[in-house]
């Protein structure tokens, strides 16, 4: 049965809709004032080249892993001219808008004119790209056989279940982080003015929609409280998660975490100005909460994402953190500067709204188990189940070789890392913002832009660090163990550049060296999810979990001492506040990179396989003996 004529026509419908550019001379004639529009354009070519970043890593997982379709290679092909086409026709605006208006005005207008010009073009090679594209894979249909396509749709599962894991932990960081912008208008910040900042009330500095317009009361001390609520909470309840979800089911567990933290982002705004200890008992709780996600999580991965796809799937789940940083940044600064109900309470009331989208949509997508799930065929199941091949049988060890693990000086060294590394990312997810406002006096509007810049840049190069990586392994470049210490090397030690640089260069007068030292630390930052946090899954793959929950131990208390370490700083009122924060955790970062460069391993421990292999030979001998 050939692909209905109404189909084709429909898909290369965009093809005949070509735009006929404008003329140049009609474009420069049209252009207004620079001021906030020049700004803009650049923002806005900026978040639209960045936007590229999910579908080239959807399309290069689909390309690698999946898709008996894109065996055909004008398809895959295809979307790859369409990132090139559209990365190069985006980065073109972004850098002559800042490069030509430096030079003149009219260099404006004939940046604007390129731009507009350069987007129809864009648009239209698009359309038709994407027209013949999807056009072919209608025709391509009756190439394949029906017992091919139940598998592409099993793929469509697995990464629906993947994509809706990406979204619980974007709430999950979501309802941590969105107090980090909000609180800015939120709070009066003038009425607790160190002896140091008092000349800041002379001081004329640009003005956003929200600024100095607080009516919350809250000292720098009861600030920082909050902020380390959640990680308190998290603390109390990361030791036995693990526990309960095995017993309870991971899917039952997370419902109802998020239903609970639904319910209490709705009531943030209320109780944040009723009460002060009121909304720390929330955040308290939205965290205890958190501390069952990342287990829930890895043990749906678990079941769910066959073997040669568990990488590709936990870093694109994993991206949500990076997708919540990054739209905490973007929307909590521009609802701040909203009117309707005071601004920043509809921050708490946009992600309490995305709660409840999650939570229908985890409710009929996810089960605990692929075997549960009404919408797999038998035949789907079975392919599944077959893909973890042995490791679908639970091994279930007698004892856990703890003195084993608390002697291992690689394991210090991954618990000493996922410290340092959680402090500078509790650090970026709660005071940037902070910083920007108070050292660089930038507007809201551009607060959210370079605050997201750093997680921009993890969102990408994590997915692209995890790639070489496995490359260098699998080629025999490097040895697993040298591999985690390269990637912890630029992890740590390119983090404490990017801080170093970010407390002594950018000053009121050069902003615009914010964003390169943002670029630079979430370049570097990234590549640790190859060096310790690899390392955590290597190092003994039969205790991972156990290890795993011990650095996640560390981690919380990382997280919850960065803002203690903020008010300390504050409330002692030495001078170059931020300096001296964003240092210590440049010297925290070269200390770590020292440490694993001693102590890291990316080889399986002799303790660990010996045994391993013990209890399988014991088992052997306890058969024999039945016989």
């Amino acid at each position: 049965m050939d692909a209905p004529a109404w189909m084709l026509n429909i898909l290369f419908y965009p093809a005949t809709l070509r735009p006929t550019p404008p003329s140049f001379s009609s474009v420069t004639e049209t252009i207004g004032e620079r001021g906030e529009n020049e700004w803009s354009s650049s923002r806005e070519s900026f978040i639209r080249l960045f936007s590229l970043i999910p579908f080239g890593i959807l399309t290069a997982i689909l390309i690698n892993e999946r898709g008996i379709l894109l065996r055909q290679k004008y398809f895959k092909y295809g979307l790859i001219a369409i990132m090139l086409a559209r990365f190069i026709c985006d980065l073109f605006p972004l850098l002559t808008t800042g490069v030509l208006t430096i030079v003149s005005a009219d260099g404006y207008g004939w940046c604007t004119g390129v731009t507009l010009i350069m987007g129809y073009y864009r648009d239209a090679y698009e359309a038709t790209l994407t027209s013949v594209t999807f056009s072919r894979l209608v025709v391509a249909y009756n190439r394949f056989p029906a017992s091919i396509w139940w598998k592409i749709l099993i793929g469509l599962l697995i990464l629906l279940v993947a994509l809706t894991l990406m979204f619980a932990m974007f709430l999950m960081i979501s309802n941590s982080s969105s107090l980090g912008m909000a609180i800015i208008c939120m709070v009066n910040s003038t009425s607790h003015l160190s002896k140091n900042d008092e000349s800041l009330l002379n001081t004329s500095t640009p003005q956003s929609g929200c600024a100095q317009l607080g009516t919350i009361d809250w000292e720098p001390t009861k600030q920082s409280y909050l902020f380390s609520a959640n990680y308190y909470g998290s603390i109390v309840t990361v030791l036995f998660t693990g526990t309960i979800a095995d017993r309870f089911g991971p899917k039952r567990l997370l419902l109802v975490t998020f239903s609970i933290a639904t319910i209490l982002t709705f009531a943030a705004p209320f109780l944040a100005q009723f009460e002060y200890w009121s909304y720390f008992i929330a955040r308290f709780i939205i965290g205890m909460g958190d501390g069952f996600v990342y287990p829930c999580i890895n043990s749906l991965g678990g079941w769910w994402f066959p073997i040669s796809e568990k990488s590709s799937m936990a870093a694109l789940y994993s991206s949500g953190i990076q997708v919540a940083a990054v739209g905490s940044s973007l929307f909590g600064s521009r609802l701040c500067e909203v009117e309707f109900m005071g601004g920043w309470p509809l921050i708490f009331y946009l992600y309490g709204t995305l709660g409840v989208v999650f939570l229908n949509c985890f409710y009929f997508v996810v089960t605990d188990h692929p075997s549960d799930n009404k919408w797999l065929t038998r035949e789907e199941l079975r392919f599944l189940e077959s893909s973890h091949g042995e490791t679908a049988r639970k091994r279930k060890l007698s004892t856990i070789p703890w003195k084993s693990i608390f002697t291992s000086p690689t394991v210090y060294a991954c618990i000493f890392c996922s410290f340092t590394f959680s402090f500078s990312a509790s650090i970026n997810l709660n005071f940037l913002p902070s910083y920007f406002k108070e050292e660089l006096s930038l507007p809201l509007s551009s607060n959210g832009l370079y605050t997201m810049v750093p997680f921009l840049c993890q969102l990408f190069f994590k997915n692209l660090f995890a790639y070489i990586a496995d490359n260098l392994k699998r080629s025999g470049h490097l040895t697993p163990t040298q591999t985690v210490k390269a990637f912890q090397a630029l992890g740590s030690f390119g983090s404490s550049i990017g801080y170093i640089a970010l407390a002594l260069l950018p000053s009121c007068e050069r902003t615009w060296m914010a964003l390169v030292c943002g670029f630079i630390f979430g370049l570097s930052f990234s590549s640790g999810v190859c060096g310790f946090f690899t390392c955590l899954l290597t190092i003994a793959p039969a205790y991972a979990g156990t290890i795993t929950s011990l650095s996640m131990v560390f981690g919380q208390i990382g997280y919850a001492l960065a803002p203690n370490t903020v008010s300390f700083v504050t409330l002692m009122e030495w001078p170059y506040k931020w300096q001296i924060i964003l240092l210590l955790g440049a010297v925290l970062q070269i200390l770590s990179g020292v440490v694993f460069s001693i102590a890291g391993s990316g080889d399986p421990a002799p303790w660990a396989s010996s045994k391993v292999n013990l209890q399988k030979d014991a088992c052997v001998e306890m058969e024999k003996l039945k016989d």
